[in-house]
């Protein structure tokens, strides 16, 4: 059962990125779909009435933004811009760019469209670079998200009516994510211009203003902008200290005066405006999401279990995707009034129509330190019914500041699968999970490993001790953050059977020079790049100790977490005797598993469960 169940959800159609019609009457969105033949995902724009209907397959492509009068789409196809009327399906390209075009910014007239697009640099005498020139460089961003070189980011704006197209931005820095001001006149965008801090996830707001660009305050770590209504400020995400994940929203002035805190907490989605100039958001709270209204912040409905991937709003409702314990994703509209959620999708449904699943269950565990850890309980009802203790899978988040929401997870279809087939699946989100408050947050900064591991086996224990969890049958996985904290616990105890590291890391010295953003996630999570700092949080010191057998799978292009991590691990584990296995994916990334080839993404979970069997029923 648990075969044929990981294919059929990986098979799942998947809706995103929605936005809604100025009018508030249509919903364009991506909706993302398994091509077997190409082993690819297809990605498609459909239209959905507001009111609700059947869904229309309107063109390939993703990114749509609709026009200011709402009657054109501009969409990516092909990593070019082109325009779609969504009444005919006509469709014109509007950009011919070699190294392609970036989404959509309509200018508030309509008759201008802005977009970040990569650029070349040249040579010092001017001429182009070859693929076959060496790589010289005096600043760490040289492969910064994948980004290698001499290439570079910045923006360009086209003319709707002819196609022309003018680059606003140039030069050794980066400029990104263009939103007009209310009156169309000025351009803000994201932009790094320090090549000392270009490896440190730093990237400030930026206003250009008659030609030339104007920094508003300094390089940070901005997360999404956009304009306030009143067209005198932006409207700023920017990272909390020591965060990745929980930026404050914040009112920025462009004269320069004191930036003011419209949410007091995280935000998750960039800030959508209404067309009456209310500003929304959505929050991350204890691992599930909430639209605000802000200034003053207030809860839109008192809905929980769900969680919001999209929010696009216009007159009297909003757009959105969120997945829930039973759908990975659906289009809904939510009321700004009231706060109802109306669904107009049935996509996980209908595709999983006669098979059964596990719902979460909010179990919460006092740590012997008197911290609360929350997460979420796959547990099979076959052994619930029986009152037996079933075998169990620690299963670990990634970040550090990640979470696991109570919803259906996209790249983890094991997880279902293996409580279909009699297992318990424990979900915990420990100290460093974001949603929790800025304390839990910053509670293992410069601790990882030790800082963190109470909160993951304890809970296993109370669960052994509840009789839910089998004591000779317990496993422990986890893919990125979370394959290191299984490499880190197989090396600091022996109760687990089995271990499948995902993505993971085991030496931070080294990560700290490779990873793409290596001193940047340095100096964010793990205290900075002294080894006398990260040899005490690194599994390799205490490799010698791992008796577990264990799984290790890793994509061969992996920047985040480069491929010799786990190459060293296996290493390791195989000069020491330990039962251990080590797969690599090739032409994919850290981020294969929700965006690579679908058939890595099957092959991952399929070995996961068989690894993990056989070893608990030895």
């Amino acid at each position: 059962m648990s075969a044929e169940m990981v294919a059929r959800l990986c098979q799942v159609p998947v809706p995103s990125g929605a936005v809604i019609s100025p009018d508030g009457r249509r919903i364009a969105y991506v909706l993302t779909t398994v091509d077997e033949d190409a082993d690819r995902y297809h990605r498609a724009i459909w239209l959905i009435d507001a009111d609700g209907g059947a869904p229309r397959l309107l063109t390939e492509g993703s990114a749509p933004k609709w026009s200011p009068d709402g009657r054109q789409l501009a969409v990516l196809q092909a990593n070019q811009l082109w325009l779609i009327d969504p009444d005919s399906g006509d469709e014109r390209q509007l950009t011919d760019r070699e190294l392609g075009a970036g989404a959509a910014a309509w200018a508030p007239d309509g008759t201008r469209i802005a977009f970040s697009a990569a650029v070349d640099l040249p040579r010092d005498d001017g001429t182009a670079h070859a693929a076959s020139d060496p790589v010289v460089t005096r600043r760490l961003g040289y492969r910064s998200d994948g980004i290698r070189g001499y290439r570079r980011p910045h923006l360009f704006v086209v003319e709707v009516a002819t196609g022309n197209v003018e680059q606003l931005t140039d030069g050794d820095w980066s400029a990104h994510s263009p939103v007009w001001s209310p009156d169309g006149t000025r351009l803000a965008f994201a932009g790094l211009q320090d090549p000392r801090t270009d490896n440190s996830l730093s990237t400030a707001p930026f206003v250009l203003e008659n030609g030339e660009p104007r920094r508003i305050g300094t390089e940070d770590m901005l997360r999404a902008l956009a304009w306030d209504p009143s067209g005198d400020a932006l409207l700023v995400a920017r990272m909390a200290e020591r965060s990745e994940t929980q930026p404050r929203l914040l009112r920025v002035p462009l004269d320069g005066s004191d930036a003011i805190d419209l949410l007091h907490g995280s935000t998750l989605q960039p800030p959508t405006l209404t067309n009456d100039g209310r500003i929304l958001t959505t929050v991350n709270e204890r691992a599930t999401t909430r639209v605000y209204e802000l200034d003053p912040p207030r809860p839109l409905g008192d809905e929980d279990l769900i969680w919001i991937t999209a929010l696009s709003a216009a007159t009297s409702r909003a757009a959105i995707v969120y997945a829930a314990p039973d759908t990975y994703g659906e289009i809904a509209t939510l009321d700004l009034s009231t706060g109802i959620r109306k669904t107009l999708t049935s996509y996980t449904a209908d595709a999983l129509h006669d098979l059964d699943w596990v719902r979460p269950e909010p179990p919460t565990f006092e740590i012997s330190d008197g911290t609360t850890v929350s997460g979420w309980l796959l547990r099979s009802p076959t052994s619930e019914r029986a009152g037996e203790p079933a075998p169990l899978l620690l299963d670990i988040h990634g970040g550090p500041h990640g979470w696991w929401s109570p919803v259906m997870q996209f790249g983890h279809p094991y997880q279902l699968s293996l409580a279909a087939a009699g297992w318990s699946v424990l979900l915990l989100n420990p100290r460093g999970s974001d949603g929790f408050g800025d304390d839990f947050h910053a509670a293992v900064y410069a601790k990882q490993g030790f800082g963190d591991e109470a909160d993951l086996l304890e809970p296993v224990d109370q669960l052994v001790a509840e009789g839910i969890a089998d004591p000779d049958r317990l496993a422990v996985a986890g893919y990125s953050y979370g394959g290191f904290m299984t490499n880190w616990l197989t090396a600091h105890t022996t109760r687990f059977k089995a271990a499948v590291t995902g993505g993971g890391m085991c030496d931070l010295v080294s990560l700290g020079g490779t990873a793409d953003v290596g001193v940047g996630m340095m100096d964010l999570i793990y205290g900075g790049t002294d080894p006398a700092v990260l040899r005490p949080q690194s599994p390799y010191e205490s490799v010698a100790n791992v008796r577990t057998p264990t799984l290790i799978l890793h994509a061969v292009d992996d920047d985040r977490s480069p491929v010799g991590q786990a190459e060293q691990w296996f290493a390791a584990l195989h000069t020491l005797g330990v039962e251990t296995e080590l797969v690599l994916y090739p032409d994919a990334d850290h981020l294969f598993l929700t965006s690579g080839r679908p058939s890595h993404r099957l092959d991952y979970a399929r070995r996961a469960i068989t690894w993990l069997t056989e070893h608990l029923s030895r």
